[in-house]
């Protein structure tokens, strides 16, 4: 599993990103969710189904 740092610099909100990355995962038969972590920022979690 690859974790990356997602990070932004606006007040409030995280613009559009979040809600275009739902839709392509959701367009694959995927599924996203997000959690607060503990001592702040976000966890994302994707998973999307194997096409092997």
């Amino acid at each position: 599993m690859t974790v990356r740092a997602v990070y932004t610099s606006k007040a409030e909100g995280m613009g559009m990103g979040l809600s275009i990355a739902r839709t392509i995962i959701e367009a694959r038969n995927g599924f996203i969710s997000a959690s607060n972590r503990e001592h702040g920022g976000a966890s994302f979690t994707i998973r999307l189904p194997f096409a092997g």
